[in-house]
Parts: structure tokens; C-alpha cells; sequence
């Protein structure tokens, strides 16, 4: 029986090497919740929620880091490390050879290093990542307002799961 085919997650009309601003989301291997857990800001108020983040999540956000000093034409403007899953606002700076697939991949190679030498066994994240073009100044602000809600909105969260 031959195997199904992948949906191609890339758009195929758009150079991801051109100038622009992408929203990308990846997610651990079973949408497992390795990276944190959502929590309100005090055991009071049930307005705000930060992530508290597990020892790979921060291994997650160390290789966000690292990932930057070597792409020099690319920045993360925002971001977000849920309990299942990244997002990312990514400016690429200037036409270059460094596509986004490079920056996304480098990511999570650096991060599941570190995770395999701290001793976690097994696939830390899924295949590819999710993108999006942003196309103007209104996207880009409904984008950051996603991502700095997201906490709170947890459990409407599409990659949300008890």
C-alpha cells in the first residue's frame, strides 16, 4: 500500500529567503505538554496567566537564543513557549541565501541537543512548522496580541489538550 502523501507546508509562490515577517508555531511530538504549564499570575486574580516553564522549555528558549548568533539577518520580534508548542514572529532582515526553514530547523535541532544531553528520551517535536505570511501592519498586531493572549486563552488553544 503506498504511503500517504504530506501536505506541502510551505507555500510554493513565495520565497522564504525574501524580506518579511512570518508567524510560525511548531509543537512537541504528540502535542505532549514537556514545555510548561499555564498558570494564573496569583492564586487571587484569575485575569492574567504566565507560563511557568519546565527545565525543556527553557532549554527551548536557550535555543532561540543561540539559533539568532548565527543568523544575522533574521530576529524574533515576539514569542511565546507554550506547554505543546512555539510561536514565533520572525523578521527576515535581507534577501539572503538563510531561508526560514533553516532558522525553524536549527531551533529545534539545538533544542532536542540539549534535551538528549539532559536526558530526555525520545522525539521532542513534531515534523515541520506551521507558518504565516504577515502581510500588513494590522496582521502583525493581531498576531502579537495572539501570542501575548495565548496563556490566557489556553484551553481554547487549537493545540490545547487536558
Amino acid at each position: 500500500m503506498p504511503l500517504p502523501q504530506r501536505k506541502a507546508q510551505r507555500s510554493k509562490s513565495w520565497d522564504y529567503s525574501n524580506n518579511g515577517i512570518y508567524f510560525v508555531t511548531f509543537c512537541t511530538a504528540e502535542k505532549r505538554k514537556t514545555l510548561g504549564k499555564v498558570c494564573p499570575l496569583s492564586q487571587k486574580s484569575q485575569e492574567g496567566y504566565k507560563v511557568t516553564l519546565t527545565p525543556l522549555g527553557h532549554m527551548c528558549e536557550t535555543s532561540i537564543e543561540d539559533a539568532l548568533t548565527h543568523f544575522e539577518h533574521i530576529s524574533v520580534i515576539d514569542h511565546i513557549v507554550m506547554p505543546n508548542h512555539v510561536h514565533m514572529l520572525i523578521e527576515v532582515k535581507a534577501k539572503n541565501t538563510c531561508q526560514l526553514s533553516l532558522f525553524v530547523g536549527m531551533v529545534k535541532r539545538l533544542s532536542s541537543m540539549m534535551a538528549h544531553r539532559a536526558g530526555f528520551a525520545g522525539q521532542l517535536w513534531q515534523r515541520s512548522f506551521h507558518d504565516h505570511i504577515v502581510r500588513d501592519e494590522r496582521d502583525l498586531t493581531r498576531i502579537r496580541e495572539y501570542i501575548q493572549d495565548n496563556p490566557r486563552k489556553w484551553e481554547e488553544d487549537r493545540y490545547f489538550v487536558p
